[in-house]
């Protein structure tokens, strides 16, 4: 995570095995999804700086992630051909 104003690495998160592809953000700044090469989605407390937990079940790259409005489901879509929703 980038400090823009300041010009230097605030911090960075590790857990993934290979390229992240795909980056959502909730509202209030709390939580970050990641969708990545790995074929798991990985949620992130940006508070503590660390994985809450990790979806799998894509058989391929995880492309894309999105919320609903209430940001109470999560979507991924993958190089497998499916698009799968998540109760988070």
């Amino acid at each position: 995570v980038w400090d823009v104003e300041n010009q230097v690495e605030d911090f960075h998160l590790e857990g993934h095995t290979s390229s992240v592809y795909s980056l959502v953000l909730t509202n209030n700044g709390e939580t970050l999804f990641s969708g990545s090469s790995d074929y798991s989605i990985k949620g992130w407390d940006m508070i503590g700086q660390r994985i809450l937990f990790t979806l799998e079940g894509h058989t391929n790259a995880v492309n894309s992630l999105c919320l609903n409005f209430e940001e109470s489901l999560l979507y991924s879509c993958s190089g497998d051909n499916h698009i799968k929703v998540w109760d988070i």
